[in-house]
């Protein structure tokens, strides 16, 4: 998994996007999203009727609201594509967790050699 922990000022990259706010890869999909859904949509109110009307009128709302709302701004990330990339990352991440200050019974001491039956250390794992 990749670090990508860092501050900027929020403006930082506004100048380097279209509109300030898209990158092209963003256009890519958000446009290829409301073309498919409004050609769809158009598709499905001319040519089909009834349930199968309604159901293509969902599909391809769902479509172009979908595209939609992946390339919407999120807070501390570019998009809600962003964020959920680095979450995807961070799920299948493996994580480690260290201890430290862990208290344990030292059997092999002698009893006169310690001054307390237990002892605090830190450990490397």
């Amino acid at each position: 998994m990749k670090e990508e922990i860092f501050t900027m000022p929020s403006n930082f990259k506004r100048g380097k996007l279209i509109v300030g706010s898209y990158r092209i890869s963003d256009l890519a999909i958000l446009g290829s999203g409301l073309i498919i859904a409004v050609f769809g949509f158009l598709i499905s109110i001319f040519t089909l009727k009834g349930i199968a009307m309604a159901f293509g009128i969902v599909l391809f709302m769902s479509i172009g609201f979908l595209s939609w709302f992946l390339t919407i701004p999120f807070p501390a990330y570019h998009n809600m594509l962003g964020w959920m990339m680095e979450m995807y990352d961070f799920l299948l991440s493996q994580k480690m967790y260290p201890f430290e200050g862990v208290i344990y019974y030292d059997e092999e001491k002698d009893e006169s050699e310690r001054k307390t039956k237990y002892r605090w250390e830190e450990k490397d794992i």
